[in-house]
């Protein structure tokens, strides 16, 4: 391209000047586009490394039809709702009468052909209990299928009250089945909620305790006992 210009004077070496100019301003911010893009994907990148996504999960999200769908939740035209599966069956309900004054730990579970584990000896033994002898209704859950801890409380706080005591424990035994194991979630003398399991033998009662949170779950059809938001005793 012919740079135009005056034929006298300096003003053509001004002209080819200016043009010179121009063109340097347009590389630069030529220049400075391609590095705030840059930057863009490199924070793009980032934000998807954190968040877990391998090579392949970014392959699939590029190749995703509804990438729109995820910038109305940016932009907050829409949002994203969690379905999740619930694993918690209702079964029955029961009601207990409680006891009134202390219920004293060691009293009841030395006798009746207990067999308890260390942990329950070293948790529940010294628990005493106090109450003023009303009627409490407690829920019956079956788990649908296999689970930890944590979804079962999640799902339990929905449902009513995750905590029960020992003397829901004992109050609950006329209406346990045999060979079956039945899930409680009660605190221990300390204060800290522990998960305790009983299961009805021919020749007795088996009750283990364990954490919260231990990685060993509980298989499905086991029966996971709640308290009731209206009038359960803690």
């Amino acid at each position: 391209m012919v740079e135009p210009c005056l034929i006298f004077g300096d003003s053509k070496i001004i002209l080819a000047t200016s043009s010179i100019l121009n063109n340097v301003a347009q590389e630069k911010e030529l220049t400075m586009s391609i590095e705030h893009s840059i930057g863009a994907m490199n924070q793009l990148a980032d934000a998807l490394d954190r968040a877990g996504f391998s090579s392949d999960d970014v392959t699939k999200l590029k190749q995703y039809s509804k990438l729109g769908d995820i910038l109305d939740v940016l932009h907050e035209r829409s949002e994203i709702v969690s379905i999740t599966s619930k694993i918690l069956e209702f079964v029955k309900r029961v009601n207990i009468q409680l006891p009134r004054g202390e219920f004293v730990a060691c009293e009841h579970f030395m006798e009746d052909n207990f067999d308890f584990g260390s942990n329950f000896k070293k948790w529940f033994l010294d628990k005493v209990e106090t109450h003023d002898g009303k009627e409490v209704e407690i829920n019956i859950h079956k788990l649908t299928k296999s689970s930890v801890d944590g979804p079962i409380i999640t799902e339990l706080r929905d449902k009513g009250v995750v905590e029960t005591s020992l003397s829901v424990l004992i109050g609950l035994k006329p209406y346990m089945d045999k060979n079956q194991w039945y899930v409680f979630y009660i605190k221990d003398v300390n204060g800290e909620l522990r998960v305790v399991s009983m299961f009805r033998r021919d020749d007795g009662w088996g009750v283990r305790a364990f954490s919260v949170g231990s990685p060993v779950g509980w298989g499905a059809d086991g029966q996971v006992v709640s308290g009731n938001s209206r009038n359960l005793e803690t």
